[in-house]
């Protein structure tokens, strides 16, 4: 048995190579001359077989690499034989290109093995900005009921026949114009303004005997009123709830005549306020209904005599003149 040098360094190369006892041949025989070229690092089974004057060569397993070059370098042996005649010699090509075959194979192997660089994922896209379907100007019209928060308005106990007061109710109507601005602090917060005027029909009187032969006649009523509000309110796409409040005013008149004739009255344009809420509801793009909740108070309207002074002078009653209000209405919103 020999063993194969490598060429470039004293160390052993790692190649061995078992021939029979009686052929005492050497490693660097000029008949098997031993030629290196650098490849990448590979492990190669090689066996060939050889017949020549009768002698059977060993085939040789070789671990190629050489310690002076840089790491992962190998080597592939190149055999070239004197002796080998043409049948030898196609069956070393074919033998050489078998582990021509095994090193590709396996470096496809290796490259398959490898971990592969992920695909960068592209950024998302800006969110878009929200569709602000409440924004813009509108006008409508609108129409409800109203009732009286007293049921006692003027009543009247200075006399034997008592006279119990009024509660004025009736129906209204009248338009609005507001503007609204959605999205200035969340995308579904919606602030407005907006202003009405309804005339209404809300009224109360009664005719009723004082004493003896006296007949009075005592009205309250409300002639029109309106409103100057802000509105909030939360939008659920096309759906908006809403809170309102703010100045109110109205036409009042609240009176109590008899025939003697002592005349109690009041008319004025009277001020206070107004609170409520609302749903309003957009069934086209420039197309809403709403239903609307109103308190509206516009304060006590004292009647006075010019004989006989203030009518809570007496033993009288006089609330304030508030009303419930609710009401339905029809938008268009300018776009």
């Amino acid at each position: 048995m020999t063993v194969c040098r490598c060429p470039l360094s004293r160390s052993l190369l790692g190649v061995k190579r078992t021939w029979p006892s009686a052929l005492h041949m050497s490693a660097f025989d000029p008949k098997r001359t031993c030629h290196y070229v650098a490849l990448p690092k590979a492990d190669i089974l090689l066996r060939v077989a050889i017949e020549q004057h009768r002698l059977d060569i060993c085939g040789f397993e070789q671990s190629l690499h050489c310690p002076l070059l840089p790491r992962g370098l190998g080597f592939k042996r190149r055999i070239r034989c004197k002796n080998l005649g043409g049948p030898m010699r196609n069956k070393l090509i074919s033998g050489l290109a078998g582990a021509a075959f095994i090193l590709s194979a396996s470096g496809l192997a290796f490259a398959a093995d490898m971990p592969r660089k992920m695909p960068v994922k592209a950024p998302p896209p800006p969110p878009l900005a929200p569709v602000c379907i409440w924004c813009g100007f509108y006008i409508g019209a609108n129409g409800g009921y109203a009732w009286s928060e007293s049921n006692d308005q003027l009543a009247n106990f200075n006399n034997a026949t008592l006279f119990n007061g009024l509660s004025p109710k009736g129906g209204f109507g009248g338009g609005q114009i507001g503007y609204n601005w959605q999205g200035l602090w969340h995308p579904n917060l919606v602030l407005g303004v907006e202003a009405d005027f309804q005339g209404a029909g809300i009224r109360d009187s009664a005719t009723w005997v004082p004493f003896g032969q006296v007949t009075a006649v005592s009205e309250s009523k409300l002639d029109w009123f309106g409103t100057v509000r802000g509105r909030l309110g939360y939008a659920f796409d096309s759906v908006l709830v809403y809170a309102t409040g703010g100045f109110a005013y109205g036409q009042v008149h609240n009176s109590q005549a008899d025939n003697r004739p002592i005349i109690f009255t009041v008319e004025r344009t009277a001020t206070g306020y107004a609170v409520g809420g609302g749903v309003e509801y957009k069934f086209a793009p420039a197309w809403s209904v709403k239903a609307e909740y109103q308190f509206i108070n516009l304060g006590k309207n004292d009647p006075v005599s010019a004989i006989q002074g203030s009518f809570t002078s007496f033993r009288t009653t006089l609330d304030d003149d508030a009303y419930h209000t609710f009401r339905v209405g029809l938008n268009y919103q300018f776009h």
